[in-house]
């Protein structure tokens, strides 16, 4: 199996901080977490009793792309016949062998 070379990347101290500025800028309208110690914290009662447990239910996929999750079982159309679909498997695994 061939071994695959991953870049690594040198990030500064200052540029994390500015990225998460960034971030903090941009997600200005959530809901803050204004506590000083972790036992200041007050839990939504309920919250793990089944239902509706969210607070904000929010559809992050929708929200993401534009593009509400699909429900139900979600299955993928066949477009190549069973010997094609083999014929790239075989295909794609040949790559992998030494």
């Amino acid at each position: 199996m061939k071994r695959v070379k991953v870049k690594k990347i040198r990030i500064s101290d200052a540029y994390i901080r500015k990225i998460i500025r960034e971030e903090l800028e941009a997600n200005a309208d959530a809901v803050p977490i204004n506590v000083d110690k972790p036992d200041e914290v007050e839990t939504e009662e309920g919250a793990w009793a089944g239902g509706e447990n969210l607070v904000d239910p929010v559809d992050h996929q929708e929200k993401d792309t534009g593009h509400p999750v699909q429900q139900g079982i979600e299955i993928a159309p066949v477009v190549a016949g069973e010997d094609k679909v083999i014929e790239h498997i075989r295909y794609y695994l040949s790559k992998f062998d030494d």
